[in-house]
């Protein structure tokens, strides 16, 4: 019986391998869309908080100033007060709060970004760059974080002990159990070991605390270490025990406080975060619907034309109820058909998930420079989503089944009945709405993809620039020794060093206009530059004011901030006052102009001066011709051989390093494939159903063309239901794809300042690709029809 019903369902499936194939990749491409979705959501979730059990007696404290005439008092602006290292040690006496469970500090004490070189177990060594933030011993523990290893809440840590997330603990230490790992470089405010003691879970996003990639540690209660400064944000959580009411805790708090001159404020948590949560669910619930609205489209259409096939056999559904077939017999037969496209669509779904994992975690990631960025489980939640399709299909087969077998028409039952089709003709006005939608804002998205790479000012080919390498010296302990190294390989034709910085102009501090013409910017950035090969190899040409000496110091200033300071007559003799390396000021002149940098989206100038070697942190490497990927082999190499331990990529293709543009140009592709996908499965759609109700309506033709119908008839039998399902869809995907347009508008501000993206063009060409694609499967297909009315007409007669 199964090896049977497989033989029908392969047959049938060959029998009409066009909409086979576009059936299985429509639906594997929505499949993937809705497990991508879900999988990019999955930090955005409750915070942590929530399911703790004492959720419900977490407040957050907030101080205001004891006496309203004295806003300023103690940091107060506004009637609030910052809370700082002197407030939390007042509310931390011998024996702590009567009425209070645990008191908890919520801060952001960040070290900055600090090369971390960890030591393990094995005697190995990983180094890498971290942010070090120092957090309050019981901060993970409060919130609730559970350990990525044992699944346990993360007790309270003692001092010199630091937890890291399964992020970057499976980007620094692979495979290595980072359990014992000890940090060896000295903190800026507490200098000694660090031991990491546990791996924390993926966190909510609104666990701001902890989403960064940072080594979070500790040497004690945090409010010993901290100044309260403005770089410092704090916050303070403490959970009220049983049998206390919240009067009581606040006259507590008011009397530890108050030698102050303050007051507390108590929110309940609950309260604080109640619309965070709400917004948790309707964002996520918007973004599942945006993401399986392809899906949607594509099963519609699949069921549409699945069960219009059926209805199609029901010459064959008597014949086999004849010779005994019962409903359950009829149901597996038509349910292998779809079971196997279903199967095929989640295989090649899951290799497509496996492919987008590796994408975003090893190119997003990077690009983005999110080192926590990544799409987990994709594949594993395309074979959920297969699942729940098998379901869905499943009931959709076993309605028709009961319908077709309920209709009793034997062999008469190959005639079109009076059966109403609105069901039909609604999927496929969603249908053609979604697409619509699709083709319209991925036409949007590719405008804004253009504008925005002029906005970069791209070269008109750029393939050189592909072919060359950008060593970031940064993590390397050795700089000296590995540049030497390199400078001797045999696939490399030159070097150009190259250095970046952000310099200041002292001019600035008394010339008010002059801040004005820079947008209020005190630093500008600067290419650091021993000679001028820098320029010539990115090919920018210098307008020369002045020629410079052999010997002297000079600048290249960017054009436009070159006129803004000459408008504001700023520039006095023609020079600027610099410090280039922190040994004060110096005046440098303006020997000439530059256009914009290619790949900048911001003006650069250059500081051209002998001295500006020993600054450099970027090498760029140009191969000899055709020997690109040998010198990355042997770079790569090189550094394996001197830095083994270093864990951030030094060597990356120079292209690549581009890190906004590569977000782009990855947009623009998406664009591209999600615009094709769109159209293909807004055909596939129209196509299986047009040429099935018309192959169904064969007799009809026939019958009507006896009687004296004319093509033009058919054709307005035919074509008005298609006309109707234009308008409304138009009506409906057209503003949909304005209001894309402005969210394109607001999702950065560069795009209003590289020009206007109207939504004209692209909902006018998106509309007309629908239409006509419409358009010309109808007239295809009346064709056809009528040719075989005229055919059978003929015959009749």
């Amino acid at each position: 019986m199964i090896l049977h019903n497989l033989r029908v369902a392969i047959r049938n499936l060959m029998r009409y391998k066009v909409q086979t194939l576009v059936s299985v990749l429509s639906i594997a491409i929505g499949i993937v869309t809705l497990a991508f979705v879900h999988a990019a959501m999955s930090d955005y979730k409750f915070s942590a908080l929530l399911d703790q059990p004492y959720y419900e007696r977490a407040y957050n404290i907030g101080f205001s100033p004891l006496e309203e005439s004295e806003p300023q008092a103690n940091g107060c602006e506004t009637g609030s007060c910052d809370i700082t290292p002197d407030i939390v040690r007042a509310l931390k006496p011998e024996g702590g709060l009567r009425c209070a469970e645990q008191v908890t500090v919520l801060a952001d004490m960040i070290e900055g970004t600090i090369s971390t070189e960890f030591h393990l177990c094995d005697s190995t060594v990983r180094k890498t760059l971290l942010i070090g933030n120092m957090v309050d011993p019981g901060l993970p523990n409060y919130l609730g974080l559970r350990s990525a290893i044992t699944g346990e809440k993360i007790k309270p840590l003692k001092p010199g002990e630091a937890i890291i997330s399964k992020r970057e603990a499976a980007q620094i230490f692979g495979d290595a159990n980072p359990i014992g790992a000890t940090q060896e470089s000295p903190l800026h405010r507490q200098p000694g070991q660090i031991t990491i003691v546990d791996v924390f879970d993926t966190p909510s996003c609104f666990d701001h605390w902890f989403t960064r990639p940072a080594l979070y540690y500790t040497f004690g209660p945090i409010e010993l270490f901290g100044s309260g400064n403005a770089n410092e944000r704090w916050e303070i959580s403490l959970v009220l025990k049983d049998g206390f009411t919240r009067q009581q805790l606040q006259t507590e708090l008011d009397a530890h406080v108050k030698p102050l001159g303050l007051k507390s404020v108590l929110t309940k948590e609950a309260d604080r975060m109640s619309e965070t949560n709400a917004q948790i669910i309707l964002t996520n619930t918007l973004a599942h619907i945006a993401g399986s609205l392809i899906l949607v489209a594509a099963i519609v259409g699949f069921l549409r034309m699945q069960v219009q096939l059926f209805w199609m056999r029901k010459r064959e559904v008597a014949l086999r109820i004849t010779h005994g077939a019962r409903m359950r017999h009829l149901f597996w037969l038509f349910f292998t058909e779809t079971c196997l496209t279903v199967a095929l669509s989640v295989a090649v779904a899951i290799l497509t998930g496996k492919w987008l994992e590796r994408i975003v975690y090893t190119g997003l990631a990077y690009v983005s420079d999110l080192p926590e960025m990544s799409v987990p489980l994709v594949r594993l939640y395309s074979l959920h989503i297969g699942l729940g399709l098998l379901l869905i299909c499943g009931l959709g087969v076993w309605v028709a089944v009961r319908r077709i077998s309920a209709s009793g028409s034997g062999l008469a039952a190959n005639l079109r009945g009076s059966r109403t089709h609105l069901f039909r003709n609604v999927m496929l006005c969603l249908q053609v709405t979604i697409c619509t939608v699709f083709v319209c804002g991925n036409l949007i998205v590719l405008s804004w993809s253009r504008e925005m790479l002029s906005y970069y000012n791209l070269p008109a080919n750029d393939d050189f620039y592909r072919k060359c390498i950008l060593m970031n010296m940064v993590m390397s302990g050795k700089p000296k020794l590995l540049m030497e190294e390199v400078r001797h390989l045999p696939s490399l034709d030159k070097v150009i060093p190259q250095g970046i910085s952000y310099l200041s102009f002292r001019e600035l501090d008394d010339n008010p206009d002059m801040l004005a013409a820079l947008n209020g910017r005190y630093y500008q950035p600067f290419y650091l530059e021993s000679d001028t090969a820098l320029l010539s190899f990115y090919g920018v040409r210098v307008n020369w004011i002045r020629r410079p000496a052999d010997e002297g110091a000079y600048l290249l200033l960017d054009e436009d901030i070159y006129q803004k300071l000459r408008a504001t007559e700023s520039l006095g003799n023609g020079t600027l006052s610099v410090d280039p390396f922190g040994k004060g000021f110096r005046s440098v002149p303006i020997a000439g102009t530059i256009p914009k940098f290619p790949y900048s989206d911001h003006g650069v100038s250059v500081l051209v001066n002998h001295e500006t070697t020993a600054s450099f942190q970027d090498y760029i490497l140009v191969p000899k011709a055709g020997r690109y990927g040998s010198l990355m082999q042997e770079v790569e190499q090189a550094i394996r051989r001197i830095e083994p331990e270093v864990v951030e990529p030094i060597a990356t293709n120079l292209r690549d390093s581009q890190s906004e543009i590569t977000m782009v140009e990855g947009m623009r592709t998406l664009g591209w494939m999600l615009g094709f996908v769109s159209l293909v499965i807004c055909a596939m759609g129209i196509y299986s159903t047009i040429s099935l109700d018309t192959r169904s309506r064969q007799q009809e033709v026939a019958i009507r063309k006896v009687c004296g119908a004319k093509g033009r008839d058919i054709y307005i039998l035919f074509g008005r239901i298609y006309l109707a399902v234009i308008v409304v869809a138009l009506s409906i995907a057209i503003p949909v794809s304005v209001l894309f347009n402005r969210a394109m508008i607001d999702l950065d501000t560069r795009t209003s300042e590289c020009g206007t993206l109207s939504p004209f063009m692209p909902c006018l060409v998106g509309s007309s690709f629908i239409v006509t694609l419409i358009a010309s499967i109808v007239v295809w297909e009346i064709r056809k029809v009528m040719q075989v009315g005229r055919t059978s007409s003929e015959s009749s007669s």
